[in-house]
């Protein structure tokens, strides 16, 4: 074999291999969950901002100073980490969570509100929680003085992990699962409303970094709401009808090999009306109009 077969035949392997490679890593199936390792400790922040304005329609009985354009901002905080054992045999993880911070501001036409800050409820506390080989929440144990139900905690897990389902996508595949947000409502007696939509996810790409391979994931989310609610106030019942829809966008980096998401962020922005019914022989209440945007990011570490 001469020197030119022998250099033809080096520089078509090296060609292939670097073909090959990334052809192979981006067909790997990756799972929408992140799944907690063994053996591991994760600190997670996540920062939850909102913004909303609120007018009011001029059909209504009240005095023009109480119909003020209101803006009220929102931020919400929280530290946790999560300190993971050991597998069993059934493939199980018990991890130990820690809250470290959860703080809360909110202000009303650039003016602070009274604080309602739950962080002396949660810093320090520890809650274990049962991972299935899936990354299920099989079963969670809460210290009695939190004063937080159970379920409550669930809820709260649930909507941390991101409520995904266990399907595992190649480069270019979308999955679809249902949206998860509730619309604070600035009325008293009001609970929060959930809305109606979905959640596209997008695994993009699966790249190579310091770490590892890293893969990243886009998601897009669409929702509505059309009900009507009833409220109970000082003055009697008032009727409310909803009318909302909220649009947004997001992406999510992983990292693979080290188990966690590095970040996360999701932006959306949601707008509507909310037409108050009370009795007739009370002052008529103006309808709300609002629009809204809200900024979730997260962010975790070893």
């Amino acid at each position: 074999m001469n020197r030119l077969t022998v250099y033809s035949s080096t520089v078509a392997a090296i060609v292939v291999c670097f073909i090959s490679a990334p052809a192979f890593a981006q067909s790997e199936k990756i799972s929408l969950r992140t799944l907690p390792q063994p053996n591991q400790t994760v600190r997670t922040r996540t920062v939850q901002e909102t913004d909303v304005e609120i007018s009011f329609d001029g059909n209504s009985s009240l005095p023009a100073a109480a119909m003020v354009p209101v803006k009220l901002a929102t931020k919400t905080v929280v530290v946790i980490v999560q300190r993971s054992g050991a597998a069993n045999a059934e493939g199980q993880i018990e991890a130990e969570i820690t809250y470290e911070e959860v703080s809360s501001e909110t202000t009303m036409n650039g003016q602070p509100m009274p604080a309602n800050n739950p962080s002396g409820t949660f810093i320090g506390k520890k809650v274990t929680v049962t991972f299935d080989k899936q990354g299920s929440v099989l079963d969670i144990k809460v210290p009695a003085d939190v004063g937080i139900p159970e379920e409550s905690f669930r809820q709260m897990l649930k909507s941390m992990y991101g409520n995904l389902p266990a399907v595992s996508l190649s480069v270019g595949d979308s999955t679809t699962v249902p949206l998860d947000f509730t619309l604070p409502l600035p009325i008293p007696g009001a609970a929060p409303l959930k809305m109606d939509g979905d959640v596209i996810h997008t695994l993009s790409s699966i790249e190579r970094g310091t770490t590892g391979r890293i893969a990243k994931f886009d998601h897009s989310i669409v929702g509505k709401m059309l009900t009507d609610l009833g409220v109970t106030a000082a003055t009697g019942k008032i009727n409310m009808s909803l009318d909302f829809n909220i649009k947004g966008n997001g992406a999510m980096v992983r990292d693979l090999d080290q188990g966690l998401v590095r970040s996360s962020e999701t932006k959306a922005t949601f707008e509507g009306t909310i037409k108050i019914t009370v009795a007739p022989s009370t002052p008529q209440m103006p309808s709300m109009n609002l629009h809204g945007t809200t900024r979730t990011t997260t962010t975790s570490g070893n």
